[in-house]
């Protein structure tokens, strides 16, 4: 049953929706009062972004940044960060599983949210830092997307080695009243009904803006052959914005935004099974062996204020804060390949957490000589994450071979953990910027930043005492020549008499174990520019950035034995980098041709990874999972833009982007079971379904002991397993009539090759491809028919190369995780402006 608040979100919208109707005998002409109304792909406009936290024009930022306009948004029917993607080569947004553990790749760099460390591409929403989970969700009533390239945080919030993502909300207008509203349906069930008004309350002090988002689908659209349950996605958000200005040189702002996230979804797979658990399922087909699906909820208000104020020495004071309440729970099945049948063991996740951000600072505003920036910035989070799970071990299930597959489970036979992590987390900040034009056509510029970070934590993980059974020895000696006979064996030998006849079962009560995640950093992070202008539409630029990250750890129960090599491992040390770039930016013909090339290098000390599939030596066997190291890498890469109108009805843009990241000759965690000093190879390259073996060597833990509890190897391996090339072009033809214009829009999107290291997968290279085609009616509506992925590109991106494991000592299920390219997908959209929109 919804909740009450998502009631009254839903009722807000339904009333947004119906003031078109009352509203339309009122508006006047589209009032274009906001930066880039035109397309920011296009060169219909000058476009002006705010990547160094003041308005310029995108032709004077030394840096590589794409502007993405609001009716970009609407036009290419982007509902979600990962559409974002398709329009910035070199930048791969994708959710996990659920709709959680977001990651972004970007200028040849991944992060696995699973790792703890900070993202490497950030994210923020009207210059507040979010968390990507919750970012990922809804993009609707958007003033502007930037993606800023490079590394992040000497003006801007935190620190980030490769980029940020930023988007700006429409704020109320002032003057006039006006709105949208937009309804969007496709054939895969996805219904996305958004809207937003403004209402200025006394014209030219105060204003508000109300907006609003349904958007139900069908999430990844994989169903399960053992369940009739349909997954979904649906999220709720409401937002209000109030905007006052009571003088001339004071400006106020606030914004609070609820949201609610549901999904349920299945893991597709791959592979042969084992006859008893699910047919032969090619990746193609799309389809998943679970019984249960994984359930996840995901709730966050954000409240954020801002206050600008112009001084008599022309320069502003600008104040930001912002908080932030989330609450994610999920219930995760642990057997998605469905070894056992007629149970699904658990894993239970809270995750509890709130942010409170401040910056204040102080910044120029001639744009003479001189600018700067100088500024204070703090934010501290507090989190805590809860999991609750069952591992059956054997007995669970009985002892009998020819029913271990299958349940009900024996309770007395699961061994229960409650594992956690909590933290505090405070930073502390001081910056500044000063740009300097000493002859005209030159620009040198240079920031400094001064970090206290400081965390506060434990993982602490506790269980609940087990059975495990264990084959009885009938009879063994009693040191006088006799023998002692069943069932004193069991006591003998320190067992305990089982359920099971002719067995003993072994009592397990693994030690509690508390880990310190406390740790204190104060890094100092830079950057520095020349700009030197030919003309003001020709310029070149060299510039020079460190960033920081403050270091990973390996979460709950990584050092389950007390290992010291282990020990090491839970918490890694800082990274940094050293980022160099040199560019060149050009508007030809009157801005009817925007020209913009860049090529960096960016060098990492400890560059934070997630390793996967890496064996490790457990409580009581091997175990096989991710571990998070960091090693000295090097990334090298080029982007280029161009955009051109040949006609005033026609218009091109096209962009691409290379990256390349190998790790420099460095030690880090690998599967390496004959003790080469070199990484397996493992047996899923060759990409074929239903393979039933491990990867790598016949035993890729055979060399683990307590004194070497994990392999390392030298290695030069990529840093990212996302593609290295990457290229989009979109192109717009109108065709005006009777005071409308029709138009067909298309939007494509090509990926090379890739290749997943830690799988032994080769991704295709793929083009997707979008069409959109419509009409617009005057300035009130637009109605437009469209396809994603036109051509009905169906490649699969990722294959698992471990299957997904047996439970209870039991072998493999036969099956691998797969992940494919979206479905064609044919919708119809109608969106209706008044007023101001």
């Amino acid at each position: 049953m919804r909740t009450n608040r998502s009631l009254l979100l839903t009722s807000a919208i339904a009333a947004v929706m119906l003031l078109p109707v009352s509203a339309h005998a009122q508006s006047a002409d589209l009032d274009d009062a906001e930066v880039n109304e035109d397309s920011a792909l296009l060169p219909s406009t000058e476009i002006i972004v705010t990547a160094n936290r003041r308005e310029q024009r995108i032709q004077d930022v030394p840096a590589t940044v794409t502007a993405i306009s609001s009716e970009d948004v609407q036009n290419l029917k982007i509902f979600e960060a990962e559409d974002i993607g398709a329009l910035s080569p070199g930048l791969t947004l994708q959710q996990g599983a659920g709709g959680f553990n977001a990651t972004a790749s970007l200028r040849g760099v991944t992060l696995d949210n699973r790792s703890g460390a900070a993202p490497v591409v950030d994210f923020y929403l009207n210059d507040v830092g979010q968390d990507a989970n919750y970012a990922y969700n809804a993009i609707y009533d958007i003033g502007q997307i930037e993606v800023l390239r490079g590394p992040q945080g000497t003006l801007r919030g935190r620190t980030s080695p490769s980029g940020a993502i930023t988007l700006s909300t429409r704020r109320p207008d002032l003057y006039e009243f006006g709105g949208f509203a937009q309804l969007t349906g496709t054939d895969l069930n996805q219904i996305n009904l958004q809207s937003g008004v403004s209402i200025p309350i006394v014209q030219g002090k105060l204003g508000i803006r109300l907006s609003g988002l349904v958007d139900e689908n069908d999430g990844n659209g994989v169903r399960s052959v053992n369940s009739g349950i349909t997954p979904y996605n649906k999220t709720y958000s409401g937002r209000f914005s109030l905007v006052a200005q009571p003088t001339d040189t004071l400006e106020l702002f606030v914004m609070y935004q609820h949201m609610e996230v549901s999904n349920r979804g299945f893991t597709q797979v791959v592979g042969n099974g084992r006859g008893y658990n699910g047919p032969v399922i090619a990746s193609e087909d799309r389809l998943s062996v679970m019984e249960d699906p994984q359930e996840v909820t995901q709730n966050s208000d954000i409240l954020i204020w801002q206050a600008a104020l112009d001084l008599p020495i022309d320069a502003s004071l600008i104040y930001l804060g912002g908080y932030q309440d989330q609450l994610t729970q999920a219930f995760n099945p642990l057997d998605a390949g469905n070894s056992v049948i007629n149970y699904e063991p658990f894993q239970n996740l809270t995750i509890p957490a709130d942010y409170l951000t401040q910056e204040v600072r102080l910044q120029s505003n001639s744009g003479g000589i001189f600018d700067y920036v100088v500024g204070a910035y703090y934010q501290r989070g507090k989190a805590s994450a809860t999991v609750l799970q069952g591992t059956p071990l054997f007995g669970a299930f009985g002892v009998d071979p020819a029913g271990l597959i299958s349940g009900p489970v024996n309770e007395d036979y699961v061994l229960g953990t409650r594992a956690g992590q909590t933290s505090d987390n405070t930073a502390k900040a001081v910056f500044g910027n000063l740009t300097v034009r000493p002859v005209e056509g030159l620009e040198l510029s240079g920031g400094l930043r001064y970090t206290r970070t400081e965390t506060v934590g434990v993982a602490p993980i506790i269980f609940t005492p087990a059975r495990v059974a264990a084959a009885q020895i009938p009879a063994i000696p009693n040191g006088t020549g006799g023998f002692i006979f069943y069932p004193d064996t069991c006591a003998v030998v320190g067992l305990v008499v089982s359920q099971y006849a002719g067995y003993c079962d072994a009592l397990v009560a693994p030690n509690d174990s508390f880990t310190s995640l406390d740790a204190k950093e104060d890094p100092l992070t830079y950057n520095a520019s020349v700009r030197y202008e030919f003309t003001p539409d020709l310029n070149v630029y060299a510039s020079y950035g460190r960033s920081f990250r403050s270091g990973a750890n390996n979460g709950t129960g990584f050092d389950p034995i007390g290992n010291p090599i282990l020990q090491t491992l839970v918490r890694q040390p800082a990274e940094t980098s050293n980022n160099y770039e040199i560019g060149l930016k050009a508007a030809l013909f009157d801005g009817q041709v925007r020209v913009s090339l860049a090529a960096f290098q960016q060098d990492f000390d400890n560059f934070i990874l997630v390793f996967r599939n890496i064996p490790r030596l457990g409580r009581t066997d091997i175990g096989n999972g991710e571990v998070t190291f960091g090693a000295d890498s090097r990334i090298r890469g080029i982007e280029g833009e161009i955009s051109f109108a040949p006609t005033n009805w026609w218009d091109i843009a096209l962009t691409a982007a290379y990256a390349k990241g190998n790790i420099q000759d460095d030690l880090v965690p690998c599967r390496d079971g004959d003790g080469d000093g070199v990484p397996d190879a493992l047996a899923v390259g060759s990409n074929e379904p239903g393979v039933n073996g491990e990867p790598g060597a016949a035993n890729p833990a055979g060399n683990l002991s307590a004194a070497n509890p994990i392999a390392f190897c030298q290695t030069s391996q990529a840093t990212s397993d996302a593609s290295n090339f990457t290229a989009t072009a979109l192109s717009e033809v109108r065709f005006p009539f009777a005071g409308n214009e029709a138009y067909i829009r298309g939007l494509g999107n090509f990926r090379g090759k890739a290749f997943d290291i830690s799988t032994g997968f080769n991704a295709k290279q793929y083009l997707l491809f979008n069409l959109f085609a419509g009409v617009k009616i005057g300035d009130t509506a637009d109605l437009s028919l469209f396809v994603k992925n036109l051509f009905n590109q169906d490649t699969e991106l990722r294959r698992g190369s471990v299957q997904f494991a047996g439970l209870a000592g039991l072998p493999g299920s036969g099956y691998f995780e797969s992940r494919r390219t979206p479905e064609r997908e044919f919708g119809l959209s109608v969106n209706v402006r008044w007023g101001s929109e």
